[in-house]
Order: C-alpha cells, then sequence, then structure tokens
C-alpha cells in the first residue's frame, strides 16, 4: 500500500510484514506448489489460484447428484485409458 513520497518517490508499506519500499515491490513466488508456504500464501499467483478454485468449487456445487455421479464416471474411464 502506498504510505507516502520521499524525495519525490512513492513509498510502500507491506501490508503482511510492514516493511516498506521506495518502489513497488515485484512478488515472485518461488514455490513448487502455490501455497505450502506461510509466506506464499498472500501471493499474488496464489491468490489467483484461490480465486480459480473457488469458482471451479461453486460450479461443482450447483450439480445434482446424478451429474457429480456422471462427472466422477467420467473421470475414472480417463484414468483408466490413460
Amino acid at each position: 500500500m502506498k504510505i507516502g513520497r520521499v524525495d519525490g518517490l512513492q513509498k510502500y508499506a507491506c501490508s503482511d510484514c510492514d516493511r516498506t519500499f521506495k518502489e513497488r515491490p515485484r512478488f515472485v513466488c518461488e514455490c513448487l506448489i502455490l501455497g505450502t508456504q506461510v509466506k506464499c500464501q498472500s501471493c499474488p499467483q496464489f491468490k489467483e489460484f484461490l480465486g480459480i478454485v473457488k469458482q471451479q468449487t461453486d460450479e461443482l456445487r450447483s450439480l445434482s447428484f446424478q451429474e457429480l455421479e456422471n462427472l466422477k464416471s467420467s473421470y475414472t474411464v480417463a484414468e483408466t485409458l490413460d
């Protein structure tokens, strides 16, 4: 978040750790699996991933029991073909 200016430069502060920066920090997730480390749970890539998971979960939640069974069966068939 922006916290003012120093010598004409914008200052930023991390809302998680309160560190300050003279330029907008660039977050790079170095985890092999997103979100496995506590520091990565505020990573923009992990937040995007969580949004996708939530969307997929909401779509599954709207399916009937029979539709879920059909979906399960189609995955089982696909696994046996691999």
